[in-house]
């Protein structure tokens, strides 16, 4: 072999290498940054106690220009969130959803551990006026609810991705988190129950109780109408009197699901009332709504499965202010109520009844509950809802329909 075909090899050969570092330099970057909210803030730990996340494509990472961030607001709501993971939150809000991007949201709730964050959240279809220089707003504004997920990198970089979006999975299979690992582990069961004969849905409070049913029978009224469009809404209501039969303040699951969205407080975190829906999807379709909960009262965190029967939590009793999450002005002494909504359907059964949607003919309000069996029929304002023949229900209606 002569000197020119060694010198020809040797440059063939230190081409190769340089393609070869050039190739693993890139493969070790992550696909987008997210660290213009700084490292560290979300909550301090170790590099090195981090995983990668799961490479996402350029499109996907990253929006074609950063002055996307910009164009959505993200509006103050009952929980704080670290600035770090802002643009990441903006980011999972206008790429990947099946909704197109609304001009402003909110965060409703908010965990997170060192490398992983679950968050609920709600859109709004306009941007909101200010009142003394503050954005004041309830469930009833909003037009959309949903879920995010944000994972962190090794880099100390933040990716986000909604609930049904292509990357959430990947976000959430890619982590070590202990509440990825409750997101996988719920949708396992979540699989499992999938399977299962449907199970018949049992009233949200304690057998052999009763309450009343709200003065504005089914009602598509406040954000059973707005926040998840196609619901409808009932109130149930007791004055907690439990020698005379009434329910008391627990709220019990009426069928089994996972907690897949949360509004967590009232305005700016004063802890007003607590919402959230039980569902078998990541998406607003179906499910049940559950609302005016006491904050601090809900054993189950976002992404937890949760059986029929399980304890909910209990209920705000009297008149609360206007919070993100609900209100009751007018609610007296020692009453309450549940808001309980699900998706519109011609029938909707429940603890051995039937609500039946569609309007009365001649007088254009809601069908009161009806039985299955007998048709026995449920009086607006009666305490009726389990003994069917329990005579003249015991007081008048305390509930108005000053609430959402």
């Amino acid at each position: 072999m002569n000197r020119t075909t060694v010198w020809a090899l040797r440059r063939l050969l230190r081409g190769l290498m340089a393609v070869v570092l050039v190739v693993a330099s890139l493969m070790a970057q992550p696909g987008g940054s997210e660290a213009e909210g700084g490292k560290g803030e979300l909550i301090e730990s170790a590099a090195s106690s981090f995983t990668r996340t799961p490479e996402l494509t350029e499109a996907t990472a990253v929006p074609a220009s950063t002055d996307r961030l910009t164009d959505v607001v993200l509006y103050p709501g009952p929980v704080d969130v670290p600035d770090a993971i802002v643009p990441a939150i903006k980011r999972a809000l206008i790429d990947g959803g099946s909704e197109e991007a609304k001009p402003a949201y909110s965060i409703t709730n908010l965990e997170c551990d060192a490398q992983f964050c679950i968050a609920s959240f709600v859109g709004f279809n306009q941007l909101l006026d200010s009142v003394a220089g503050r954005i004041e707003w309830t469930l009833s504004d909003a037009s959309e609810l949903g879920a995010l997920v944000v994972a962190r990198s090794l880099d100390g970089t933040y990716r986000g991705a909604r609930a049904g979006s292509k990357h959430y999975a990947d976000l959430v299979d890619g982590s070590t988190s202990g509440i990825a690992a409750r997101l996988r582990d719920s949708s396992r069961l979540m699989a499992l129950r999938s399977t299962a004969p449907r199970e018949t849905r049992r009233f949200p409070w304690q057998d052999g109780k009763k309450m009343k049913y709200g003065e504005r029978g089914l009602h598509t009224g406040g954000y059973a109408e707005t926040v998840a469009p196609g619901w409808v809404g009932i109130d149930f209501v007791s004055d907690g009197d439990t020698s005379a039969g009434h329910a008391d303040a627990k709220v019990y699951a009426a069928e089994s699901g996972r907690l897949e969205w949360v509004c967590s407080g009232g305005a700016n975190g004063d802890g007003t009332t607590v919402a959230f829906r039980i569902g078998s999807s990541e998406t607003s379709k179906d499910g049940l709504i559950y609302a005016h909960l006491k904050p601090g009262s809900v054993p189950f965190h976002q992404g937890q499965p949760v059986a029929r029967g399980d304890d909910l939590g209990e209920l705000v009793p009297g008149a609360f202010k206007a919070g993100n999450c609900g209100y009751q002005w007018n609610q007296t002494g020692s009453n309450f109520h549940l808001h309980f909504a699900f998706p519109y359907t011609t029938s909707f059964e429940i603890g051995g009844w039937k609500i039946n949607p569609l309007p009365n003919p001649q007088t254009g309000k809601a069908v009161p509950i009806t039985s299955t069996d007998d048709l026995a029929v449920c009086n607006v304002g009666s305490y009726c809802l389990i003994d069917r023949n329990s005579g003249t229900p015991p007081g008048p209606e305390h509930q108005t329909s000053a609430s959402l």
